[in-house]
């Protein structure tokens, strides 16, 4: 695989732009081992935004389902209230 690996600098990820933007990558190139990285590494980092548990659920529900725009939809509503 000549990939990237995801681990490297995930830790440099602009929140939230940069995961969803990574998602959309690995979804449409079918990398899901990637897919579910990125997905989960968003799920633990919802709490530092102040996002409830509730909220982080649904989240991770919509990218579990790949329905990536909602997901991103539904965080920008958020972190603007």
């Amino acid at each position: 695989m000549t990939e990237e690996s995801p681990v490297k600098g995930v830790d440099g990820y602009r929140f939230p732009e940069k995961y969803f933007s990574k998602l959309r990558e690995y979804d449409e190139r079918g990398c899901d081992r990637f897919y579910g990285f990125v997905s989960g590494r968003l799920y633990r980092d919802l709490d530092d935004y102040g996002f409830s548990k509730f909220d982080a659920l649904e989240i991770s529900e919509l990218l579990v389902d790949r329905r990536i725009d909602e997901a991103e939809d539904f965080v920008y509503e958020r972190l603007e209230q």
